[in-house]
């Protein structure tokens, strides 16, 4: 299990926003996941699917034992 968290920052006609996403959990066995590499991987394809170019997703991701 992997505990994540993440700012999502936008940046648009010189515009910048900052958002701050609660913490929420991963399950590596439900998604593949196999270290915190592939867990920040997965937040942010969960949190910019469409990997918008003005979007940036700053994942903090710990391995809950």
């Amino acid at each position: 299990m992997y505990i994540a968290q993440a700012t999502i920052v936008r940046v648009k006609d010189g515009w910048t926003g900052m958002v701050q996403i609660p913490t929420f959990y991963l399950d590596e066995n439900a998604q593949g996941i196999q270290n915190v590499t592939d867990a920040e991987y997965v937040v942010r394809m969960i949190l910019n699917p469409l990997e918008d170019p003005e979007v940036t997703v700053n994942p903090n991701v710990f391995k809950v034992e």
